[in-house]
């Protein structure tokens, strides 16, 4: 598999003209054809790519993998290297992108995958060819890990809510009220969740030329309160 590319040749200036932004992505999609996984993606998914279409599969899953890494959250942010062409060169619309990823079916999955994989092969036959070494050395406790180690850095994150352990709020709808206990409440009933609440009067209900009472069931002084 060779390693091709269709995008603009760049180089780099000081004269202040031809200036672009998100040049960092502009790596990552280079790395992608040098290691020939446009090329593996391409030959995988051709069955996809319909006659006369000018967008490859292969080209339009590495541009969506360069919008990712550069912090895309919707298949709509891909527009940032659309719009930059003299960068990333032609790329997909959104639309396009989202009928290429509807018609991914688990075959076409396990394809894609085989594709990375033999561009794996690539990347890791590059560096021996260059460090005469397959794997970078990895050491720890004064003594080399044979083999690839990855080493994965964690960090607990702790998620906040302002509404934990706060207290119970009065609630009403049309034609039904509900009560929280009065302070003549026994103390052998079941307290509402997260504490007492403040004892409040029951408001009494909006009334219509339409409107019909209902029973409220609201606690007294000899039975349990029933909770919200």
């Amino acid at each position: 598999m060779q390693a091709t590319t269709t995008r603009p040749r760049i180089t780099a200036t000081a004269d202040g003209e031809g200036v672009v932004s998100h040049a960092g992505s502009r790596l990552l999609a280079d790395v992608a054809d040098r290691t020939t996984l446009t090329a593996e993606l391409s030959e995988a998914l051709a069955g996809l790519r319909k006659p006369r279409a000018r967008h490859d599969p292969g080209r339009v899953l590495v541009d969506m993998a360069v919008a990712v890494a550069d912090g895309a959250t919707t298949i709509s942010d891909v527009a940032v290297l659309a719009d930059q062409a003299a960068l990333f060169g032609l790329v997909a619309s959104d639309s396009t992108c989202w009928r290429l990823l509807d018609r991914l079916d688990t075959v076409h999955l396990s394809a894609v995958a085989r594709a990375r994989a033999a561009a794996r092969e690539v990347v890791w036959a590059q560096r021996a060819e260059l460090s005469g070494e397959p794997f970078p050395p990895a050491r720890a406790a004064g003594r080399v890990l044979p083999g690839l180690v990855i080493d994965l850095d964690a960090s607990i994150v702790v998620c906040h809510s302002e509404k934990e352990h706060a207290a119970p709020t009065f609630k009403k709808t049309s034609g039904t009220t509900r009560c929280w206990p009065s302070a003549t409440t026994p103390a052998s009933s079941s307290p509402p969740p997260f504490g007492a609440a403040t004892p409040v009067a029951t408001p009494p209900p909006i009334t219509s030329p339409s409107w019909t009472p209902r029973s409220h069931n609201c606690p007294t002084s000899t039975g349990t309160a029933p909770r919200s």
